[in-house]
């Protein structure tokens, strides 16, 4: 049914509609109040009496609300008259209320009512193929400006007008082919070729989108004539006017309505528009979050450093329907190779059970991990499986990340057994063996097989290499305290800090069979140096782990110093005690005796003179027992004095200071043979006191009468002054024209580790010698006992061992070893 709505006079009107109504009972007749024009009227048709109220302000009003129907004149006068009403006012045609013969004026007027509305119809037709051609073709948008876009071509080719969409809030720019907006905070989506964008700069169309208002702009709103430095800035819209509807919270429809009146757009359509691009827009939106989504996810699948593998859960088996090119890499498949097979077959290892406890989580859709391990390309690894279940079209589905934990594994495991390792080294007590547990524990665990500890030597002021893994010798020969790299070495040492070089080759150093190293220093101890013939970066979990080895082997070798001055304390303690114990053994008894002697002597010599026998034999044994006690004294002091430890120590020729020793002594008619020299470590002045001590003992006991009587004083002890007094040949029968002198034979050489001091003379008997060390044992009544204790002290001062044997020639052999050539600095 066409509605109508009709302005007359009052109080005519009212007939004027019942005629109309009578007339055309199809027609739904309303009365309109002229006064009530300001909203758009929804009737398909308006009737006005021009000639009963102001016609041209009433048009003007509907016009301006926004109603494009048709308006027809229905009054008195000429045709001419109403003719030019109608250009007049904008209506649409007119029809005079009195014609002569003419009929009913009501029946003519309803005549003229469905002309126009028919075309009215028309367009109702064509706005509703338009918007059912707009709603499929935004079907297929995928964004905003593609809807956008499909919106405006389509209300330019089906009702020839211009149109934009734009969207507020946003910095996006103006699409190609569409001029610039001005730069205000409004952007143009879409626009047909001829649409003015510089109306968005006027104030008022800037209002009604920024505000998401609905407007009927007039003409003279939206002209930029006013706002424009020159009349052809814009386009002349004088007589047209434009349409604003918002689409949702950010995008409004502008559609301009041109100079053609009769083009003109009614609201409701553009509502209708307007809707139909929200619904789009809605959708696009929608749309463009899941693809981003899927994006997301489809980057995170493809571009993480995770093996990630989609597996769909078939009658309870992970079942592969997709894999990531991390996992391929990883694991040494084509996703071709291994889709669609059970994924526990594939990757886990033999004699490793599956983990069926997770899957069952992954059934249940429930996120869980744990640690696996997994067969990969290069072998069994440590991984952190992680389940991330999802349902896709009806199946139970999951994603199954591998993050590789092989490092952080290994870094575990070798943390355990460092503390092992801790422990061996805390036990430890010298320099050496703790050396010796570094290098096991870096090629055992670590798996560095060239692994070398040097010690710093301050007397020579080097790094003496102390341990050395065997591939370490295999690889690069025998090393030097100084090898061909220990610039590097040096550095690292000198500065505290660790030097890493990936590849020797790129410092100049070659030769050396070395690839890559790790100079570590030891807290100004010595140098750690980890390496392996590969040129392959360190890591940091090499660093790492190589620098917590250090800093354990820091600390032993800290303790180790520590306890060894504690232990040089304890034995110097020790052999104090040992002295003075000694020295109130000779006080209390020993000297007590001679004294005693003397003293009994003393009387008898003195009774001889009063009578008449000769005193002479008593003075002398009183002279031997003084001489006794001189000897004693002087033993005694030297006892005191060879017990203390050796400090520093200089290179000694041995052959020279046995030679020197030979001259102090009075050796009678024996000879020195030195028959191997060497250079040794020694307190100078102390070792001619051994060689002294040693060469006295040879003298005295291997020429002092027959073999059976020399074996009886074999075990008698010399004093060890760097004289012989002139009492010493007496006491131990050493003469220069002693007969047996002539034969005796004294040999000095070097060992492996050490020298021999041999005779020729009658020896020492094989149950004597356990005892022949011990202070004040002697098988002579005029010896002191402490000649060969005194020569033990002096080598245990050393650090050396000093044990008896018997020579090539039946005498008697000392032999003392575990003599170095390496200068020691004193202790701290």
């Amino acid at each position: 049914m066409t509605t109508v709505l009709y302005f007359g006079r009052e109080p005519d009107v009212g007939d004027d509609v019942d005629s109309l109504r009578r007339a055309a009972p199809d027609l739904d007749v309303s009365r309109a109040d002229p006064d009530a024009t300001t909203e758009p009227p929804s009737a398909d048709c308006v009737v006005v009496d021009p000639a009963a109220i102001d016609g041209e302000a009433v048009v003007a009003d509907l016009r301006a609300a926004g109603y494009r129907g048709p308006v027809v004149l229905f009054g008195d006068g000429s045709h001419a008259t109403l003719a030019a009403r109608v250009d007049e006012l904008g209506a649409t045609t007119y029809v005079r209320r009195d014609v002569a013969g003419g009929g009913d004026p009501s029946v003519r007027l309803a005549e003229a009512i469905e002309r126009v509305t028919t075309g009215t119809g028309e367009r109702r037709e064509t706005h509703l193929a338009l918007l059912h051609e707009l709603a499929r073709d935004l079907l297929c948008v995928e964004d905003d400006v593609d809807a956008a876009t499909a919106v405006v071509e389509a209300i330019e080719r089906v009702l020839s007008v211009e149109a934009a969409v734009v969207e507020t809030g946003s910095d996006r720019g103006p699409p190609d082919g569409v001029a610039d907006d001005g730069g205000r905070d409004v952007s143009v989506l879409a626009a047909t070729p001829g649409f003015a964008v510089d109306v968005l700069s006027t104030p008022r169309v800037d209002s009604a989108v920024t505000a998401g208002n609905e407007a009927r702009l007039p003409a003279e709103a939206i002209d930029t004539a006013a706002t424009t430095d020159t009349a052809d800035a814009a386009p002349d819209a004088a007589d047209g006017s434009l349409v604003v509807v918002p689409v949702g919270d950010r995008w409004s429809l502008l559609v301009d309505e041109g100079t053609d009146r009769s083009a003109g757009v009614e609201f409701d359509f553009v509502r209708a528009l307007a809707s139909t691009v929200e619904v789009a827009f809605d959708r696009a939106e929608r749309e463009a979050r899941l693809r981003e989504e899927r994006d997301r996810i489809a980057s995170l699948f493809e571009n993480t450093s995770d093996a990630i593998v989609d597996v769909e859960y078939v009658d309870g088996d992970p079942i592969v329907r997709e894999v990531n090119t991390t996992f391929e890499r990883i694991f040494g498949v084509t996703g071709a190779d291994v889709v669609g097979r059970n994924l526990d077959e594939l990757i886990v290892p033999e004699g490793v059970e599956a983990p069926a406890e997770y899957w069952k989580h992954a059934l249940a859709g429930e996120p869980y991990e744990r640690e696996v391990r997994r067969a990969t390309a290069d072998g069994v690894r440590d991984f952190l499986l992680r389940s991330v279940p999802f349902d896709r079209e009806g199946t139970r589905r999951g994603y199954a990340i591998y993050t590789d934990i092989t490092d952080r594994k290994r870094i575990e495991r070798t943390l355990g057994r460092f503390h092992e390792t801790t422990r061996d080294l805390i036990r430890a007590e010298t320099r050496t063996e703790i050396a010796e547990i570094t290098v096991r524990a870096a090629t055992e665990i670590l798996g560095y097989p060239v692994t070398t500890v040097r010690l710093y030597e301050p007397t020579s002021e080097s790094l003496r290499l102390v341990a050395a893994s065997d591939a370490t010798r295999g690889l690069v020969g025998e090393l030097p305290d100084d090898g061909p790299e220990f610039d590097l070495g040096w550095e690292a040492f000198r500065t505290g800090e660790p030097q890493v070089v990936d590849d020797l080759r790129e410092r100049g150093v070659t030769g050396t069979g070395l690839g890559r190293v790790m100079y570590l220093p030891l807290g100004g101890r010595g140098l750690l140096t980890l390496g392996s013939s590969e040129s392959e970066a360190f890591d940091e979990s090499d660093r790492r782990l190589a620098g917590i080895l250090a800093a354990n082997v820091e600390v032993a070798l800290a303790r180790a110093a520590r306890i060894s001055v504690l232990r040089d304390r304890e034995d110097e303690l020790a052999r104090q005690n040992d002295r003075l114990e000694a020295f109130a053994s000779v006080v209390s008894h020993d000297l007590r005796n001679p004294l005693s002697v003397a003293r009994g002597y003393l009387g008898l010599a003195r009774d001889a003179c009063e009578g008449e026998s000769d005193p002479a034999p008593h003075f002398e044994r009183v002279e031997r027992a003084h001489e006794r006690m001189n000897h004693l004294i002087t033993d005694l002091l030297a006892l005191a004095r060879q017990g203390q430890a050796v400090g520093e120590t200089d290179e000694v020729a041995l052959g020279a200071a046995a030679k020197r020793a030979w001259n102090a002594v009075d050796t009678g008619g024996a000879r020195l043979d030195v028959v191997a020299d060497r250079t040794i470590q020694a307190d100078a002045e102390r070792l001619d006191a051994l060689f002294e001590n040693l060469f006295r003992n040879s003298v005295e006991h291997g020429s002092t009468g027959p073999r059976s009587q020399a074996r009886e004083d074999s075990v008698e002890h010399g004093s060890t002054g760097n004289r012989t007094q002139s009492g010493d040949s007496v006491e131990h029968g050493s003469t220069d024209d002693d007969p047996n002198d002539a034969g005796l034979t004294v040999r000095v050489g070097a060992m492996d580790d050490g020298f021999f001091v041999e005779d020729d003379g009658p020896g020492i008997p094989a149950a004597e010698r356990d005892q022949v060390f011990d202070r004040g044992y002697s098988t002579s009544d005029s010896g002191t006992g402490f000649g060969l204790s005194i020569v033990q002290g002096i080598a245990e001062a050393h650090g050396w061992t000093i044990a008896v044997a018997e020579s090539e020639a039946g005498g008697a052999r000392f032999e003392v070893s575990g003599v170095d050539s390496t200068p020691r600095d004193r202790l701290d």
